[in-house]
């Protein structure tokens, strides 16, 4: 019961200012595109949106979920999915660098010692580690995860690279679309994803 309400509970949360930022989108996002463009800022806004993926990521558990409705009613669902990828990739490598430069001293910080054991249990030892690994990004958060499969030897960069960012697609895109769509579209949308979503959370129990 202690383990589902704390699962349940960040998703609630997350949800509501998702649908919140949705909102503020929705109501200032024309005047916010245009002084972007007015300004040619449209680049430099780009970088800031990725550093904020970036920095949320390393400096675990900060989230930027609410942050992309309002991006989506700027640049578009397609756009923002692309930036999301960059940050969250990049942020994602950097944090597995720290981890195995500097181990658990710095891991520690970020994630428990049982939370390292469970993912540790869920990497097979031999073969099959980049599928391993863009499961666990799918059911793991990005940052959780980063940290802690940098200190396994056996998880290579090659492997890491890329089933990092063959993870990382597909909630980038679901949550950029979802983030363009209406408040009640979206409670839809997150009735039809949340379960097994909370399903697999559950099952791995990072």
């Amino acid at each position: 019961m202690k383990t589902s309400l704390k699962i349940i509970l960040p998703i609630i949360i997350l949800t509501l200012f998702f649908i919140l930022a949705t909102y503020l989108g929705h109501t200032w996002g024309s005047a916010i595109e245009h002084y972007i463009v007015e300004h040619e800022y449209v680049f430099l806004g780009y970088l800031a949106y990725i550093g904020l993926m970036f920095v949320a990521t390393v400096a675990a558990p900060l989230s930027t979920l609410p942050l992309i409705p309002i991006a989506v009613s700027v640049w578009g669902s397609f756009i923002v999915a692309i930036l999301s990828i960059i940050g969250w990739s990049f942020g994602a490598i950097c944090a597995f660098y720290l981890s195995r430069r500097y181990g658990m001293p710095v891991v520690r910080k970020f994630v428990s010692q049982e939370k390292i054991e469970r993912i540790n249990n869920n990497i097979p030892q031999d073969r099959n580690l980049l599928a391993s690994i863009i499961l666990l990004r799918m059911v793991v958060p990005v940052d959780i995860l980063s940290y802690a499969l940098g200190i396994f030897p056996r998880v290579t960069w090659k492997p890491y690279v890329i089933g990092t960012i063959i993870g990382i697609l597909p909630f980038s895109f679901i949550f950029a679309y979802l983030g363009g769509l209406s408040v009640k579209f979206q409670i839809i949308g997150l009735l039809i994803i949340t379960p097994p979503l909370f399903y697999f959370w559950t099952k791995h129990k990072t």
